[in-house]
């Protein structure tokens, strides 16, 4: 029986209210079904550093555990809509292996990063 992730939407690891929003990690949240731990219907959340390998609409964790991805949540669908970002039917999550920085050494802040008066 394979598992699957139902009413799935990108979220944070965390909700505790004493950890800042920059340090929580984004995760895959959603209903899992079919899992051997949970219960049909348990809310789960797996932090997307956990996430080895995405292909179509399976992804698969560090662990080797595989998910397949049913339909994502309608209001994370209206949020990607209203925020400009395009959804992928077939192939919903992307990850990135690594991310290159632009170099920003030569740039300076406005005024010179003194506050104004």
């Amino acid at each position: 029986m394979s598992v699957r992730l139902e009413d799935w939407f990108m979220g944070w690891a965390t909700n505790d209210p004493f950890i800042p929003p920059e340090l929580r990690g984004k995760s895959l949240c959603g209903r899992v079904y079919g899992h051997e731990e949970f219960e049909d219907g348990t809310n789960v959340a797996i932090v997307i550093a956990s996430l080895a390998k995405s292909e179509g609409r399976t992804v698969s964790t560090a662990d080797g555990q595989t998910l397949e991805l049913g339909k994502p949540e309608p209001g994370y669908l209206e949020w990607l809509k209203s925020a400009g970002i395009p959804y992928d039917e077939k192939n919903p999550i992307k990850l990135v292996e690594e991310y290159q920085y632009p170099d920003r050494s030569g740039v300076r802040p406005p005024n010179g990063g003194r506050a104004s008066s």
